[in-house]
């Protein structure tokens, strides 16, 4: 009979095999012990073609003219190389990291270093599992997709040492992110007058962006991303094709929000800045909404979506909402941190709309009436916010949403105000029930073996023994290491850890330990 042995993990023995040729399954020992070679594939595909040197009609050679427009780095891959890929659902763009040692490309007659330049692009897939890849696909295809990104620096480092020279190649960059933060809007002395306008959008003005007086928010993002960011991409494209089909690939826009309105009027209040910012500022992105890249095998996916965080019961807070759950068990485990604090503690919550700060508007209307401000932004006889015990704790968020009924039919005024009131009530809900557990909920870091399933923006249930504890993953990072194996180091908030260990009538301590040891499956 086989006997399984299980083993401790740590960064060191994590799928300590790698190999860059796909296999049908993991390998098995004649002990049972499963072993794991992960998969990588790191492609260059060239975005710049470069005709002139640094002076003008000046011409490049004839070798650098014709060299290759796709470059397999994953051949490079050699001791002290590793691959990072970091992305996290609260920041504008994910970024890369890619070291290897530098050596002479056998095609294209130059050290890997001559052959990349910022802005070209880099595709980067990672698995520790090819047996639960897509089996239809092939070749590196089947590898899951990580990162698709730009490359934004290339570094070579040359040292004499006691082993002899020693020269590496670092390129790194962000992924397609990068052009929402790079394209920008800005107001200068230049501007034609009537841009300047209360009523005139300039946005609307210069991409043909039509103002809508009130629309969904998921409109309004939508037509940005396919107005002003495709435009840009198409040029891109048109830039870098060089006679052939341009390796850029264009931005899918996908929403789940329902809610939420955005008027193109009066819209001068956004100070300026890049279209990330822009698409930030209405689209109310952090407390009731998330932004963010997410590259999937038909290519990057802006995905704009309602925050998915649940209560202590383990219930959606906002409907619609919704996050992947990927399981692990403490075989997975390399390292977890865990903590609590008061410090994000609130009982009085309040949302300010700057849209209807107006005399008689009806966010000062409801002011005037306490019975209308519902949910009531004071949180008394809760444990977890409790006055007494914390002392009044203000927590204050702004809404850049909402519709303009001002010059409109009476009944529509009316019934707007009535809207914008609801509106506001529903925000304020929403900020109470996301903030009102923070005292018990956890937030830390988790490091796994690689685990490319993964993903920002999705919950990690995690499961020891009798003990299981959800956490909300709103940062991932990817690192292959040659000769060391791969983790996957994760950041979350919200976790349920502590109060799954209140709800134990037993010990949670021994609950969460297993039969074969702390590191058992």
């Amino acid at each position: 009979m086989t006997q399984e042995i299980k083993i401790p993990v740590s960064a060191e023995t994590v799928l300590s095999e790698v190999v860059v040729v796909a296999k049908a399954k993991p390998n098995v020992s004649a002990a049972g012990v499963t072993t794991y070679r992960p998969q990588i594939s790191v492609v260059l595909k060239k975005v710049v073609n470069r005709k002139e040197t640094a002076a003008q009609d000046v011409p490049v050679s004839d070798r650098v003219k014709q060299s290759s427009k796709e470059i397999d780095l994953t051949a490079y891959l050699g001791t002290g190389s590793s691959v990072t890929t970091r992305r996290s659902t609260r920041e504008p763009a994910g970024s890369f990291s890619l070291t290897f040692p530098d050596q002479q490309s056998p095609t294209d007659k130059d050290s890997i270093y001559g052959l990349i330049e910022p802005n070209d692009i880099i595709e980067i897939r990672m698995c520790r599992d090819i047996s639960k890849t897509d089996a239809g696909a092939e070749g590196r295809s089947r590898i899951p997709i990580v990162m698709r990104g730009f490359v934004t620096q290339v570094e070579r480092k040359e040292a004499m040492t006691t082993g002899g020279p020693q020269r590496t190649v670092t390129i790194s960059g962000h992924d397609y992110g990068k052009i929402l933060q790079i394209l920008r809007v800005f107001y200068l002395p230049g501007v034609v007058i009537d841009q300047d306008l209360l009523t005139a959008f300039n946005l609307a003005m210069n991409y043909d962006v039509e103002a809508v007086a009130d629309e969904p928010a998921a409109d309004f993002l939508e037509r940005i991303v396919t107005k002003i960011v495709q435009q840009f991409i198409d040029r891109m494209k048109a830039a870098s094709g060089g006679g052939g089909e341009s390796p850029i690939m264009d931005i899918t826009f996908n929403s789940s929000v329902t809610d939420g309105v955005v008027s193109a009027f009066g819209t001068q209040s956004w100070p300026g800045g890049s279209i990330w910012d822009l698409l930030h500022y209405y689209g109310d992105v952090g407390i009731w909404n998330e932004l963010y890249i997410e590259d999937r095998a038909s290519g990057p996916v802006l995905v704009y979506r309602p925050c998915p965080f649940r209560t202590a019961a383990g219930e959606y807070i906002q409907d619609g909402a919704h996050a992947d759950t990927v399981e692990i068990v403490a075989a997975d485990l390399v390292d977890l941190t865990a903590r609590r604090t008061d410090a994000n503690t609130a009982n009085y919550f309040w949302v300010d709309a700057p849209r209807y700060q107006l005399v008689e508007s009806p966010l000062m209307r409801a002011g005037q009436n306490d019975g209308a401000l519902q949910p009531s932004p004071r949180l008394a006889d809760y444990q977890n916010s409790d006055p007494l015990l914390y002392g009044i704790r203000l927590m204050i968020e702004n809404t850049n949403q909402g519709g303009r009924v001002d010059g409109k039919a009476e009944d529509v005024v009316t019934q707007g105000e009535k809207d914008a009131i609801a509106m506001i009530a529903e925000k304020r809900r929403v900020l109470i029930e996301n903030n009102k557990d923070n005292v018990v909920l956890e937030d830390g870091q988790m490091v796994i073996k690689g685990n490319e399933r993964v993903k920002p923006g999705s919950y990690v249930k995690l499961t020891r023994g009798k003990f299981e504890a959800s956490y909300y993953a709103f940062e991932v990072d990817h690192l292959w290491q040659f000769g060391d194996g791969f983790i996957t180091t994760i950041q979350y908030d919200r976790g349920t850890g502590f109060i799954e260990r209140l709800k134990r009538s037993g010990s949670a301590y021994l609950d969460e330990l297993t039969i074969g040891g702390s590191y058992g499956a």
